[in-house]
């Protein structure tokens, strides 16, 4: 009998761990199992979400096979020692060192005990029936949680919640669970399966989380270039994941700066993980080219120091809204807006109702979602009757608009941001759907750099290369940063800083121009260098008109 159970159901992984009789507790052969099992998802391109769950209905998994591992712990051979407990990616095979970019849903059947709860808390969803139970008992033994329970649960739960679970380790039930907010959602042990593959299926439908992947392909292959150009500086990339998580981006700034001392920064993808952590660098002195967060203060609230570490390579938001309200107001009669109803969209309806108005214009509707809706169909319907040609697509579930198209027998013009570039978006709903679809841009896909650089990609990343736009602008701030750091020669923050402010001679791929910077501008793209790109034949190319 397999002890780890792996189905592909269509672009779902159902993980099971089947040893109910020792309730699905793992040994060290079972362990090594659910770690092969975690990189074949993460390699499968193919496989959107991974669904994890125990055999059986009493018992998720209830951590260490303790009977084997304790033998075991003493007689394995120091190396092997070493690969599970110093080097390994964890008990669970995704509590340590294992780092997979697709979502995970726990569904917990029961019991999730010790190293079975550290592993529930490595998901990033976690639903679980009415019998489970959860607990962190090491602390009965005399030592701690090991594979991440320590810093996950408090930044689940809160450190109250957490620190009573620590130090206890007392166990809590479901509806405990909830209420702290440990758990997602609670169902009867007979639907929690369904359940949570049904949810897996509508996380799958979604673009993927590829934001600040996208842009750090580009900085891995502006890197390989540098390489190869006999750069004499040899340059290592220290890569964190801020978790779209404005605390840790904080904590990661101090700890980059503190512990890794390195002289120069880029990214994030998020403009509030960068609005966070950019006061941190700007008082230490180092430079920080930030990455695609569009939130058009970011530069501005500090180009007034003398001098200033911050710069940024991205659009910003109010440039591409502007393209697009110009374009809109010359080409249509009867405009219409769709956005989500989180900080971004509200933003977003905000600046496009103040932008249209100023150019003489107004709405002809404005609708909202909330951002866990999966239907848009009533949106959709009173758009078309109320004759709207062109919705503004504000809304992070950027398919959602088309979904409902042909059902209503309506096929208006749409524009968005350039999170309608994402080829992820184009596969989800479908090439012809999505033709003629604009959006701001900063990547021409007709032009020859372009286009090499696009099969370059394609190469190198294969399946994971989705967002050409965003790994350009990668690409572009690693070039920056790389010249930047080869002529200055060492590690020397404020020499880089200059460096970086006095580029000249850039060879962008993206519409970042020769000169990206200046004393007084520390923006890469410029309202001059954004313009409307339109989804034709398969590519994003320049809007003509």
């Amino acid at each position: 009998m397999d002890s780890i159970i792996y189905e592909n159901l269509d672009d779902i992984v159902m993980i099971t761990i089947n040893r109910p009789a020792k309730m699905n507790s793992l040994d060290f052969e079972s362990n090594d199992q659910l770690i092969e099992a975690w990189v074949r998802f993460d390699r499968d391109d193919n496989a959107k979400v991974a669904v994890i769950t125990g055999s059986g209905n009493q018992s998720f998994c209830a951590g260490a096979d303790l009977k084997t591992y304790t033998m075991n712990f003493a007689t394995r051979p120091a190396p092997e020692f070493r690969r599970r407990f110093t080097n390994g990616p964890g008990f669970g095979g995704i509590t340590r060192g294992l780092k997979i970019d697709k979502p995970i849903v726990a569904a917990i059947n029961g019991y999730a005990i010790s190293g079975g709860f550290e592993l529930a808390l490595a998901a990033d969803i976690r639903f679980c029936s009415t019998n489970a139970e959860f607990a962190l008992q090491d602390v009965g033994w005399g030592f701690h949680a090991c594979d991440g329970g320590l810093v996950r649960l408090p930044q689940i739960v809160g450190m109250g919640h957490a620190m009573e679970m620590i130090l206890s380790g007392d166990r809590i039930n479901a509806d405990h669970a909830l209420r702290i907010g440990l758990v997602n959602r609670v169902f009867p042990i007979e639907k929690l399966i369904d359940e949570a593959i049904c949810y897996a299926k509508h996380l799958a439908s979604r673009a993927p989380l590829d934001f600040g992947e996208s842009y750090l392909q580009g900085i891995r292959l502006a890197l390989k270039d540098h390489e190869a150009s006999g750069a004499k500086v040899k340059i290592e990339l220290q890569v964190y994941d801020d978790e779209a998580n404005p605390q840790r981006a904080v904590a990661l700034a101090q700890r980059l700066i503190q512990s890794d001392k390195v002289p120069v920064a880029i990214g994030t993808v998020s403009s509030g993980n960068v609005l966070a952590m950019a006061p941190v660098f700007q008082k230490a002195n180092i430079p920080l080219v930030a990455g695609p967060s569009i939130a058009t203060q970011i530069t501005a609230q500090f180009i007034g120091e003398k001098p200033s570490f911050i710069f940024r390579c991205s659009m910003v938001e109010k440039f591409q809204i502007d393209g697009m309200l110009d374009w809109g107001v010359k080409k249509f009669k009867r405009i219409g807006l769709i956005h989500s109803t989180t900080g971004y969209g509200n933003f977003a309806a905000k600046e496009i109702q103040d932008g249209i108005k100023t150019r003489g214009s107004s709405l002809a509707l404005v609708e909202a979602a909330a951002p866990g809706v999966n239907d848009l169909t009533p949106q959709m319907v009173k758009m078309r009757d109320a004759g709207v040609e062109l919705i503004l697509n504000f809304h992070e579930s950027f398919e959602l608009v088309y979904r409902p198209m042909a059902k209503v027998n309506y096929r208006p013009v749409v524009a968005g941001n350039w999170g309608l570039s994402s080829m992820k978006v184009m596969e989800i709903v479908g090439r012809e759907a999505i033709e003629g679809t604009v959006m701001g841009q900063a990547l021409d896909m007709s032009q020859p750099r372009s286009k090499t650089f696009d099969e370059r990609m394609r190469k190198e990343f294969g399946g994971a290369y989705r967002w050409p736009v965003l790994a350009a602008l990668g690409y572009d701030a690693g070039q920056i940063v790389f010249k930047a750091v080869e002529r200055v020669g060492k590690a020397d923050p404020i020499a880089i800083r200059n460096a970086i402010e006095s580029m000249d001679s850039l060879q962008a791929v993206s519409a970042t121009p020769a000169k990206p910077f200046s004393p007084s501008d520390h923006e890469c793209l410029d309202k001059e260098h954004v313009f409307l790109g339109v989804w034709k034949g398969g590519a994003v190319v320049k809007l003509m008109d």
